[in-house]
């Protein structure tokens, strides 16, 4: 795991070869893109090494809003009870506040896009 986002490829490299010769079980990889690593050099490599990179549309929107994915359910809450959609609710919310948004601000926000439609 990679919490700071700082690993290279070949640091990445390293640390699973290293770690799947002392385990039997399979072995992932969690990193963050804290310094715009992972599109340019850790994805394909990554790919040529044979590991499997599961990006799903979410996980690049909380990326592209520099979102935590730990506000997702709040964010969700409040798309099921306005009919707002998530990705855009995301997408503003985090361009008023990236770091810890409140439920207040989620759901005027949410309010405000369902307005607009």
């Amino acid at each position: 795991m990679d919490s700071a986002g700082t690993m290279r490829p070949g640091a990445v490299k390293e640390y699973t070869a290293a770690l799947k010769q002392a385990v039997q079980i399979p072995v992932g990889f969690h990193g963050h893109n804290n310094l715009g690593f992972l599109e340019q050099e850790l994805i394909p490599r990554m790919e040529q090494y044979g590991y499997h990179a599961p990006i799903k549309p979410l996980d690049l929107a909380l990326g592209y809003a520099d979102c935590h994915s730990s506000f997702l359910e709040r964010f969700k809450r409040a798309t099921a009870e306005t009919g707002t959609d998530l990705f855009r609710l995301i997408c503003k919310v985090s361009g008023e506040n990236q770091k810890n948004p409140d439920d207040e601000l989620i759901q005027r926000i949410a309010k405000a896009i369902k307005r607009r439609g």
